[in-house]
């Protein structure tokens, strides 16, 4: 498979807005909060950082990944001359997926500067989270095989906790599935 191309880790396409903060919104306010993208993924809520996601699709449009790919590679998005490879990210978390393959989406991320695909089961929302609100992942937790590098830490969002992910830790090789 050839080398995944080098991408900037803007999201102004998804939300120039969130992206790039308010005009209305005040600076000491937007400090104090940044945007994430809510999805789910095996029954799981989980939120990405804005500033890591480059592009949202449907995944029914994806083609099948080349024999030489690595095992956490399970399909290729590829449009615009870009071709990226996309990872289940219910597979990577150890769940079963939660909808039928051609209703899930794909959330092209920036990792260590490269664009990786991450398929959810559905993208619900663009959320301000607020950076005093956000938990670091528990000690018990963090003790398990190694840490959790994938995950960054958990919020408390309408009546639930969301895990926060750290998308170069869920594609690092410490996490055992990349």
């Amino acid at each position: 498979m050839s080398a995944t191309p080098e991408v900037g880790a803007s999201a102004s396409a998804l939300s120039p807005t969130l992206a790039s903060g308010s005009a209305q919104e005040p600076a000491e306010e937007s400090r104090a909060q940044s945007p994430w993208v809510l999805c789910e993924s095996g029954g799981m809520a989980f939120a990405v950082d804005l500033d890591r996601v480059v592009e949202v699709f449907g995944a029914s449009s994806l083609l099948p990944a080349p024999d030489d790919a690595p095992e956490a590679v399970i399909a290729i998005a590829q449009g615009g001359g870009l071709r990226v490879p996309v990872v289940s990210l219910a597979r990577q978390l150890g769940v079963e997926e939660a909808v039928e393959a051609n209703r899930r989406r794909v959330l092209v991320v920036s990792s260590q500067g490269r664009a990786i695909g991450l398929e959810v089961d559905r993208v619900r929302s663009i959320l301000a989270l607020e950076r005093a609100g956000r938990q670091p992942v528990p000690r018990v937790l963090a003790g398990i095989s190694g840490g959790l590098p994938a995950i960054a830490g958990f919020a408390f969002h309408q009546q639930r906790w969301l895990m926060l992910l750290e998308v170069d830790g869920l594609l690092s090789p410490r996490w055992g599935r990349s």
